[in-house]
């Protein structure tokens, strides 16, 4: 059965929901910021201010309010995804715009509201260019990555992981029962992610993370579940119930079948494409089979538990998968190596070569508890993306001062004037009065957060009517 709202009414509800979920994180917001507890069944609750993580949590009891909740989800996930921060300036961006409605143009004329929305937003990044100053000095680096992880002594640790791989080598973090502390492991990177998200392990990060796993590496398509299953039969009789597959497709009903099979928690299987494509993608999975100590398959039926490769650790979100704890790769490295001078395309596999020398960061994050420990992992991972954003593209002043500079500096009457003005006023709200100049935010946070939140107020501003399924009682 149906829920519906139509007009004014439907459209009151939806905002009410997206309001309810920003109201909730924008408490979180800058230094001053309060945390938000969220249960977890089975577990202890998890105390965070991380803006992503808490509207992930949230479910509304009101159908059509709960409509404006995804919207704020969504405008939340796609900045995180782009930037790996400045989710709750996205949510605050997100209701100061959509509940402008003295000049929208509501009433009548929503669509040309939209289009001054998208507009205007593209001025502002552009300022946000011209505004931007490069950091390249270890100190910048630090003074960023200590801003969001909210202590000098883990942006220090951040800086330290970021100096080992360099700006665009990966880091991953994790808990210990011991000091907090950064190092560099082997390992392999591809740009290929889990093919459902029903794979995922961890869904505080919506991601999957697989330790000490077989994988299986195919340069050809599993067309089907019945081809699959022996091989799936013989390593089970050895004790092994979980893989990392590798191939070019998965076909009929392969992906299906494992999914069931994980959710009776029989096999867990975690699903890759294989990268590259035609030729190159040939040799970019015998680099992949290199680094995990696995043979290529060619054919699934010939398959043999020996032609497995091991990884210490598979961590795999929607884009990337990282294998961790590879193999010795310095064979494959020296035969690349004789091929650049004859390779018609020497860049391609001199960055081939980087990919298998290269290593994978880790910080590993300690703390009395449990919950301190948590609390501290997802300050690094924003620190960490903070910091990446930031030597890729770029600082302003932090705080929402940049913002609001713009904002000053706008006329009268521009539809982005006053909401530019609500991350500043946020955290004046929440109790920090004076925000010295060391403060800066990456301009990459700053953009890709203000291009969400005008895109998803956009839509919602032009929303008359609503539709959803009515949540029964026992749901």
């Amino acid at each position: 059965m149906k829920v519906i709202k139509k007009g004014e009414e439907g459209r009151t509800a939806v905002l009410n929901g997206m309001n309810e979920v920003a109201d909730l994180v924008k408490g979180t917001y800058g230094p001053n910021g309060t945390n938000v507890a969220l249960e977890r069944r089975g577990q202890a609750p998890l105390i965070t201010n991380d803006g992503f993580t808490i509207v992930n949590d949230v479910e509304l009891e009101d159908e059509i309010e709960n409509i404006g909740a995804q919207y704020v989800k969504y405008a939340s996930r796609e900045t995180n995804k782009t930037a790996g921060d400045g989710t709750t300036g996205a949510i605050i961006l997100t209701q100061a715009i959509s509940n402008n409605t003295e000049l929208g143009g509501l009433g009548g004329n929503e669509m040309e509201a939209r289009r001054k929305i998208m507009a205007s937003c593209d001025e502002v990044i552009e300022k946000l260019d011209e505004m931007a100053k490069p950091i390249k000095k270890i100190e910048d680096i630090e003074n960023v990555a200590s801003i969001s992880a909210e202590s000098h002594k883990l942006g220090a640790i951040v800086a330290e992981a970021i100096e080992k791989v360099g700006k665009h080598g990966s880091i991953q973090v994790e808990e210990t029962d011991g000091k907090t502390e950064a190092f560099v492991t082997q390992g392999f990177e591809i740009q290929k992610g889990y093919v459902a998200p029903t794979m995922i392990t961890d869904p505080a990060r919506m991601r999957a993370d697989y330790k000490n796993v077989p994988i299986m590496v195919c340069n050809t398509a599993i067309k089907s579940m019945e081809q699959l299953g022996p091989f799936l039969q013989r390593i089970s009789a050895q004790g092994i119930n979980k893989m990392v597959i590798v191939a070019d497709a998965f076909e009929g009903n392969t992906l299906q079948a494992l999914i069931i099979a994980r959710l009776q928690g029989q096999f867990s299987a975690l699903c890759l494409e294989t990268p590259g494509f035609g030729n190159r993608g040939e040799e970019e999975i015998i680099d992949l089979a290199t680094a995990v100590g696995a043979t290529v398959i060619e054919k699934i039926e010939e398959a043999t538990p020996e032609m497995l490769g091991k990884s210490e650790r598979v961590i795999s979100d929607a884009d990337t998968t990282i294998f961790r704890g590879t193999v010795d790769t310095k064979e494959r490295i020296a035969l690349l190596e004789n091929q650049i001078e004859s390779s018609p395309d020497k860049e391609w596999v001199e960055g081939r070569i980087a990919q298998l020398a290269g290593g994978v960061g880790v910080v590993r994050v300690g703390g009395a508890t449990k919950g301190e420990r948590e609390y501290k992992v997802l300050k690094i991972e924003d620190a960490i993306n903070a910091t990446q954003a930031a030597i890729e593209e770029g600082v302003v002043p932090g705080g929402g001062l940049a913002l609001k500079e713009i904002a000053e500096s706008m006329t009268d009457g521009n539809i982005l004037k006053e909401a530019l003005m609500a991350p500043y006023n946020q955290i004046q709200a929440n109790g920090t009065l004076k925000i010295p100049k060391s403060i800066v935010d990456p301009v990459k946070v700053v953009k890709e957060g203000l291009k969400n939140a005008c895109s998803v107020a956009g839509t919602l501003i032009t929303t008359k009517g609503a539709v959803a399924d009515k949540i029964k009682e026992d749901d």
